[in-house]
């Protein structure tokens, strides 16, 4: 039999202060202590409030830190929603789209400095989750009348669009708990939440965010690059929902909702008078996907790396950019050059080039640069290779090397010319295989 335990969860990491103050001063962890230069380590100590677990954070050592994993997560429950608000508060950043269906109807993510998820989400209701299920309406909009006015105060705007666009409906054991209507809007590459509802009986269930789940990745499915909903300025809770599914106010519509619109002169909302409209949008960013390069991509990869080039290698002349270019289209012909491209909507926006467990390039669109796109294309390399990674670097090129240092290279060697005999010296820069590294992939 086990006697009394204590659990203390250690993560360890290259941005330590940063990670500290995220857990310390935003999310509410107690420092309990830390440690400095302890056999080339440093740490914090941070207590889980009411829980008697403490988070480690360590950094140094000969380990780089653990990429962040989309299903890695550290999961809060608070007693209140109230607790979460002012959590969130203190976060004060845009929460980000989990992974797993039940934490995407059930919590609010926030990505830690690592870019680690922290999923936050609430004990008052210990009811069972809903079986429930969203699908497309196709009935008579008259049968879902009255979901309908629970969103729209003004007979007259109701009857203006409640035949529009496509209606979601929420449906648990056949009944229908919630709706929410989308419609086209000025854009061809935008679509509008005009109304949504969910029955009275059934509060803070989920129902609401699966709705917008849905209809989120509807709109994504149609390569949508932005989702709007309009809301009341006096609709406090329908404006924190809104924010905690990711929405950002966009603008606000003075005197919207007045007689010469149809609504009931001096309508309030809890005390608030309704007068002005808030504008919200949700950026649909395209996912971002890796695959292997296509023959018939050879030309515009060539141009990729060519602009990228322009807008990184400030060292290199114009004679220069054009002596590289048909070695570089020769390159990238290669057999030999295991070519993987990082793209959106499957336009390439990014490509690695390896030659055994050498990252022999990687090139990205200039305007796609610190968007976490050359992590996961180095993530990819490791999976693919499992052992330690190489790479050479212009030595001219700081923003490269300091992007390898920040995932674990090191320099080990220098050679005063480049692999063609240009004088351009390189830095020669390896990473350790991880003590973890699975078996490499088949090619």
């Amino acid at each position: 039999m086990i006697g009394g335990m204590k659990l203390r969860v250690s993560r360890h990491t290259d941005k330590l202060e940063a990670l500290r103050a995220f857990y310390r001063d935003r999310v509410g962890f107690a420092e309990l202590g830390r440690f400095v230069g302890h056999n080339g380590y440093d740490g914090v100590f941070l207590a889980v409030p009411g829980t008697g677990t403490q988070l480690e954070l360590t950094s140094g050592g000969s380990h780089p830190a653990s990429e962040p994993h989309p299903e890695s997560l550290l999961v809060l429950y608070l007693d209140t929603q109230t607790e979460i608000d002012a959590m969130v508060a203190r976060i004060d950043q845009r929460p980000v789209v989990p992974a797993n269906p039940y934490w995407r109807e059930h919590a609010l993510a926030f990505k830690d400095p690592d870019g680690f998820q922290l999923l936050l989400t609430c004990n008052e209701d210990d009811r069972p989750p809903l079986p429930l299920r969203v699908e497309e309406y196709g009935g008579a909009r008259d049968e879902l009348r009255s979901l309908f006015e629970l969103a729209e105060d003004s007979p007259t705007q109701l009857a203006s669009y409640l035949d529009d666009g496509r209606v979601l409906v929420a449906l648990m054991d056949e009944e229908v708990v919630g709706h929410l209507q989308l419609t086209e809007t000025e854009r061809e590459d935008e679509a509008e939440i005009k109304n949504m509802a969910v029955v009275a009986s059934q509060p803070r269930r989920g129902i609401g965010r699966a709705l917008v789940a849905a209809a989120t990745r509807l709109a994504r499915d149609e390569s949508r690059s932005a989702l709007l909903v309009a809301t009341a300025a006096a609709d406090v809770d329908n404006l924190r929902f809104y924010q905690h599914s990711g929405f950002r106010m966009r603008s606000i519509e003075r005197d919207a909702f007045t007689a010469a619109t149809g609504y009931v002169a001096e309508t309030s909302v809890d005390g608030l008078e309704l007068r002005d409209r808030v504008w919200l949008d949700l950026n649909l960013d395209p996912v971002m996907q890796i695959r292997r390069a296509r023959a018939a991509e050879s030309g515009a990869l060539l141009a990729l790396w060519e602009r990228s080039v322009r807008a990184t290698h400030d060292f290199l002349t114009e004679s220069d950019i054009v002596a590289l270019r048909p070695l570089t289209k020769q390159a990238l012909a290669d057999d030999a050059l295991d070519l993987w491209v990082l793209t959106e909507r499957d336009v390439p926006i990014a490509f690695m080039g390896l030659v055994g467990n050498d990252i022999a390039a990687l090139f990205f669109e200039p305007a796609r640069r610190r968007q976490g796109g050359g992590r996961l294309l180095v993530a990819h390399a490791q999976q693919l290779r499992g052992g330690e990674l190489t790479v050479d670097v212009n030595e001219h090129n700081r923003a490269a090397r300091d992007f390898y240092v920040g995932l674990g290279f090191r320099v080990v060697g220098r050679s005063p010319l480049d692999d063609g005999g240009r004088p351009f010296p390189l830095l020669h820069m390896r990473r350790p295989a991880p003590s973890n590294a699975p078996a490499p992939h088949a090619r």
